[in-house]
């Protein structure tokens, strides 16, 4: 018999603001555990990349290379696609990387071997350090990733002696979908906090609120995935109050916008 998930009422009445890119469901499931509601608006739409067959030469060249990199499940859903659609397999021969276990998950489900991913740290620097015992010298590295990111990965490694290059396996867009309904449940006060997941996000949200109800934004508790994400959102005129998650991880985020409730005494 399948036991039912636990809940409690540690945030009852509260109602988050979820903006990840589809894949806010386990942050959803995890805060209504705990009796809150989420508001679900991923303010980013996951598209193919821009050039396609880029991505394919690489795909049916991992051969030749000798570690190829996933930073987000989006990678690997878009490369395990790739893969599946012309039965092609990553070779023995070519290691494998994922930014954190929840890539690394996705790598799993798609057959796909990890051979390296963060321990305490999940993101790039915690992944240059579990790439340590990598002799990078001469080596041929593919990092998949979205249109753009962060060059963190890229440079450590070249510094390293490896050769590196960024193949674009997605691209990240504003959402289409009408926010007027958003913004008026948050006006009606029906948003107490706000989840930011990265600098992305957050760029994607304050442009679609536009300056005209930036406000909202600036009034509303935010709770980011990370240090680096939360010193983003200061650096960028966000004027609430900002958390950041001990882990960037969806139960770490949950643990903060709990203690977050406690501290009102609510």
């Amino acid at each position: 018999m399948c036991k039912r998930a636990r809940r409690d009422a540690a945030l009852a009445g509260v109602r988050v603001l979820v903006t990840r890119p589809s894949g806010g469901a386990s942050l959803a499931s995890l805060i209504q555990q705990h009796g809150g509601e989420t508001v679900a608006f991923p303010v980013i739409d996951i598209r193919p990349p821009a050039d396609a067959p880029a991505l394919q030469a690489a795909l049916c060249a991992l051969a030749e290379v000798d570690l190829a990199i996933f930073v987000s499940v989006h990678a690997v859903d878009s490369v395990a696609g790739q893969l599946a659609r012309r039965r092609l397999r990553i070779p023995h021969s070519t290691r494998v990387a994922a930014v954190g276990p929840k890539t690394a998950a996705h790598c799993a489900q798609a057959a796909i071997a990890v051979d390296f991913v963060p321990g305490a740290r999940i993101d790039s620097e915690g992944l240059l350090d579990a790439l340590r015992d990598f002799q990078a010298a001469g080596k041929r590295v593919l990092i998949f990733r979205g249109q753009s990111g962060r060059e963190t990965l890229a440079e450590g490694l070249r510094a390293r002696g490896a050769t590196v290059r960024h193949i674009e396996s997605y691209r990240r867009r504003i959402t289409e979908r009408p926010v007027a309904p958003l913004i008026e449940r948050w006006r009606a006060g029906q948003i107490d906090a706000v989840v930011i997941s990265s600098a992305a996000v957050l760029d994607a949200l304050t442009g679609l609120l536009g300056a005209r109800h930036r406000g909202l934004l600036n009034a509303t508790p935010v709770f980011a995935y990370s240090a680096r994400v939360a010193d983003y959102c200061r650096a960028h005129g966000i004027r609430a109050a900002i958390a950041a998650a001990a882990q960037p991880n969806d139960q770490a985020v949950v643990e903060a916008i709990i203690a977050w409730r406690a501290a009102l005494g609510r």
